[in-house]
């Protein structure tokens, strides 16, 4: 997944020597959390409150570590610096919701997610391999409270359209030249996902497979680094269980909110409930309403006047005589 990606990408653009370990759930971690990384028996990062904040806090431990060779940023320049903490602040707010989005919200997403992560998936014994996953997607669906899947997608793809510029701009293969930094790990985490990974919305694959210049820097990681080609991605005309969000096509309406549901639901009830009164009050008062259509000649003046007060009068005088028949 996403969180897994970018500090096994960023230990590979770094040079140093590792091993992998698969764990089949955050209790096998030796941190109890996933991702999870050991240098020099310490575990590094800690604690955090989704998996791509541990991938960031993993990688964050790695360029404190004191040692040059797990420093990607050593060789920036301040304003460069600069930059990697601007774009990766966009990168964070901007393709994180995104990403958590598909992955725990998308019912389709949520199920490839399932199958394809051990820590989450059906290797789990029941009843765990049901409830996990459902505590932990109810956790997410609380921290992602407020946002909604429309905006988290349009706002991934403006974010990659500006990094898409901003690599472009750089005229090498990562985004100062020809030599890597954490800001490509970074982003390769998201993009390779987007790209590749069945869980990734078709809308977010969309939008990567849009700008060549994104594709490119995928691919060359993936060929360089991991030392193997890039696996197709998954088939574009399945869509089934995917939002319309999730699928990039315009919503006509607006899903309505909780209060406006609540809001239509009493004035439904206060209508019927009107209604019913109105109803019992003639059905058990025996009175009725009568109307009816007294055609006046604007010509005739008073007399027409006359003539309709003459017939109210004769009107009240049958109701009297009916009520006087009961």
């Amino acid at each position: 997944m996403a969180a897994a990606i970018e500090p096994h990408a960023y230990l590979r653009l770094s040079g140093a020597e590792f091993c992998v370990e698969r764990c089949t759930s955050a209790g096998a971690s030796p941190s109890g959390t996933l991702p999870a990384l050991e240098l020099g028996g310490d575990l590094l990062g800690g604690a955090q409150p989704t998996d791509l904040a541990a991938a960031r806090a993993l990688v964050a431990a790695l360029r404190k570590a004191g040692r040059a060779d797990l420093d990607l940023d050593a060789h920036l320049q301040p304003a460069q610096r600069a930059e990697v903490a601007a774009f990766g602040l966009l990168i964070q707010t901007r393709l994180d919701p995104a990403t958590l989005w598909t992955c725990w919200l998308e019912r389709r997403g949520f199920q490839e997610f399932r199958k394809a992560s051990a820590a989450y998936g059906d290797s789990l014994p029941f009843p765990l391999n049901w409830f996990v996953p459902w505590t932990q997607q109810r956790e997410m669906r609380r921290q992602l409270d407020g946002v909604e899947g429309a905006a988290a997608f349009q706002d991934a793809a403006d974010a990659l359209a500006l990094l898409g510029d901003r690599l472009r701009a750089s005229g090498g293969r990562f985004f100062f030249g020809d030599r890597p930094s954490s800001l490509d790990a970074l982003l390769f985490g998201h993009a390779a996902f987007y790209l590749h990974s069945p869980v990734a919305a078709p809308v977010l694959r969309s939008k990567v497979q849009g700008q060549p210049v994104l594709v490119r820097f995928v691919e060359s990681i993936l060929q360089r680094e991991f030392s193997s080609e890039a696996p197709p991605p998954p088939a574009a005309d399945d869509a089934g269980g995917w939002s319309s969000e999730a699928q990039g096509q315009s919503q006509q309406r607006r899903a309505p909110t909780v209060e406006e549901r609540r809001m239509w639901r009493g004035s439904q009830y206060w209508l019927a409930g009107a209604a019913a009164a109105v109803g019992a009050y003639v059905a058990f008062s025996g009175h009725y309403i009568d109307l009816s259509v007294v055609e006046v000649d604007e010509d005739e003046g008073d007399d027409g006047e006359e003539e309709m007060q003459r017939h109210l009068e004769e009107q009240e005088e049958e109701e009297e005589d009916a009520a006087g028949d009961e």
